[in-house]
């Protein structure tokens, strides 16, 4: 109830030419003033989206296990060995010397028998005698002397003969060999080249594997709804009517003036005003770009309100959460104000009439201040936009 003072005049034809016509059928005693008809509305709870549904990215931590593995330090390799042959001391028969054919001589024949030989020649000397032949007579000495032959036989030896019945013959008889035994290696396996394979050097060490690769998986977070009362118009206002107002005159006589005091009630279907009051509307992330949905809500909320009461002045004002650059918020709680301004703007409101603000992270509503933990919804609480009627 608002205590209103003013000045009326009780002259009658004054009045009648001031106000116009008079209320019809008047009744004695009764006040009566022309007022301004207020625009009638009504409340009805209207289901709002205050968050369209959306996707919300997870991420789903990568999955380990810890495995123990063989590590191969040197890998396996191959050398080649020299394997010598294998023998075994046996007895063997060799021919020490070996035979031959021994060349037996026979020996030569001979028949005995007995021979002489002349050995020594017959003979004959002439022998001087000393006498002389009786007829002869020489002075020499040696003539007319007597000299006679005298032979002496030849001589004969007798001796063993051997007359040659055959010649010596050689008769070929065999030499068997002369052999022996010794012990001697025979080779029972022979000498060969064999590959030998040199194991891997291992190490069993305990590693750390990815069992499955970090994901992410969509979470379809549903839409948001309130419940918030809508002022529906029922009645335009605008137009003067004369109504009946309390009083406290006595009856004056035609000609007088008195100033009078009493107490007009607003109507009853006026709604309170709050000091401010949240306007749903929504962004695209991280930008200032009005939604489809924030734009239809502003029709509904805004535009209809202005162009029903025509000096209606409202004041926007953004607010984001404390996440972030401090600086960051408040430029983009700026821009998104001036966005619902310029909106209204293009829908016809006179520029005249809006204001903006922005506030950034500087008025938390609740306890997610810069530092604390909040939940997202927490955090969305604060990231807000209000409008304030300054002026109706």
């Amino acid at each position: 109830m608002k205590k209103i003072a003013i000045l009326m005049s009780l002259l009658v034809p004054a009045l009648a030419l001031a106000q116009g016509s008079l209320p019809e059928k008047p009744e004695d005693g009764k006040c009566y003033a022309l007022c301004t008809v207020e625009a009638e509305y009504k409340k009805e709870p209207v289901k709002v989206l205050v968050r369209p549904e959306y996707k919300k990215l997870k991420v789903i931590p990568a999955e380990y296990k810890t495995v123990t593995e063989t590590v191969v330090m040197r890998p396996e390799s191959k050398k080649f060995v020299y394997v010598p042959a294998k023998y075994k001391i046996v007895k063997k028969e060799v021919v020490a010397k070996e035979g031959y054919n021994k060349q037996n001589i026979l020996p030569e024949e001979f028949k005995k028998g007995e021979d002489r030989v002349l050995t020594k020649e017959k003979t004959g000397n002439w022998v001087v005698s000393e006498n002389k032949v009786p007829d002869c007579e020489s002075a020499d000495p040696d003539e007319c002397k007597i000299v006679f032959y005298s032979e002496t036989p030849e001589e004969f030896t007798t001796y063993t003969k051997y007359d040659k019945v055959k010649d010596q013959t050689a008769a070929p008889a065999p030499i068997e060999p002369i052999k022996e035994f010794i012990e001697v290696e025979e080779e029972v396996e022979p000498a060969r080249i064999e590959e030998v394979v040199i194991p891997a050097v291992t190490k069993e060490i305990t590693r750390t594997v990815l069992v499955k690769d970090e994901t992410v998986v969509e979470e379809v977070i549903p839409a948001e709804y309130a419940t918030i009362e809508k002022t529906v118009l029922v009645k335009a206002g605008g137009l003067k009517e004369w109504r009946e107002v309390p009083c406290n005159v006595a009856k004056v006589a035609p000609g007088t003036e008195k100033k009078v005091n009493f107490d007009m009630n607003l109507p009853a279907n006026k709604p309170a005003k709050q000091k401010f009051e949240p306007l749903p509307v929504f962004y695209r992330l991280g930008s200032a770009e009005l939604t489809p949905t924030s734009k239809k809500t502003i029709d509904e909320r805004l535009v209809t309100m202005l162009k029903a009461k025509p000096s209606m002045r409202i004041r926007i004002m953004a607010h984001t959460d404390a996440q972030g650059a401090p600086d960051r918020n408040l430029a983009l709680s700026k821009l998104r104000a001036k966005s619902v301004v310029d909106y209204l703007i293009l829908k016809g409101i006179a520029r005249d009439r809006l204001e903006s603000e922005g506030y950034g992270d500087t008025q938390i509503i609740n306890k997610c201040k810069r530092g604390v933990r909040c939940s997202e919804a927490e955090h969305a609480q604060n990231r807000r936009t209000e409008f304030e009627v300054i002026a109706e």
